[in-house]
């Protein structure tokens, strides 16, 4: 058994042995792809499963390496803690939307806030 893929829809068939090594014409898209032999797709298969693991296995160490190294905050700063942010208008300030103007404004896109739309005072 030989195996088809098309390198450009990612078509996948099964064909006989005696095509094994032609370049035929995808069914679906007509793009013309290689037969390949079953032991040698499976082999290329495989390297590339066990290259993704492997590169799994490092970005989780990676990962695992980073989180030890950075210390995580145990406590809030006291400014936070002392706003209810269900009941306040702190967040309706032009400083508070500097970024996202600015933003816009490198796209060349006017906005305007509707600073009411963040004031949770009365809720």
């Amino acid at each position: 058994m030989a195996i088809f893929r098309c390198n450009k829809c990612a078509h996948l068939e099964e064909r006989l042995d005696g095509q094994q090594g032609e370049s035929i014409a995808c069914p679906k898209c007509g793009n013309t792809a290689p037969v390949y032999g079953t032991q040698f797709f499976v082999a290329k298969l495989l390297d590339k499963y066990f290259a993704g693991q492997r590169e799994i296995s490092r970005l989780k160490a990676l990962v695992d390496g980073v989180a030890e190294e950075v210390p995580v905050a145990a406590t809030v700063p006291s400014a936070l803690q002392e706003i209810d942010f269900f009941n306040t208008n702190t967040l309706a300030s032009d400083a508070q939307h500097g970024p996202i103007y600015d933003w816009f404004k490198r796209k060349q896109i006017t906005v305007q806030a509707n600073m009411r739309g963040v004031d949770t005072t009365g809720f």
